[in-house]
């Protein structure tokens, strides 16, 4: 008895790990990758500062140029002394 409700355990596990990396292919990325009428690259967020205020903006690009930009949060002040511990690059479109 111990056994079968182990092995159901185990397979019903198995069954929603599958399902969910099925889920998530389907799901993330190949609609937008495939559709011919797109009118942009790709999207992404990237936090933008000024020395020790940030604030991060959807970046919508296409041919490598800057469509959008549309803040989503709003503005981070971090201590004066704050360094930003990223690489610098300034192309907002560079994958």
């Amino acid at each position: 008895m111990k056994k079968t409700i182990l092995i159901f355990t185990l397979v019903f596990i198995l069954t929603l790990l599958v399902g969910a990396i099925l889920f998530n292919y389907v799901i993330t990325g190949e609609i937008i990758d495939t559709a011919p009428d797109r009118e942009f690259d790709y999207q992404w967020t990237k936090a933008i500062c000024d020395g020790n205020k940030c604030r991060d903006y959807n970046v919508t690009c296409k041919d490598g140029k800057v469509l959008d930009m549309v803040p989503i949060t709003g503005e981070v002040i971090f201590d004066e002394n704050w360094i930003d511990p990223r690489e610098i690059n300034d192309s907002l479109c560079e994958r």
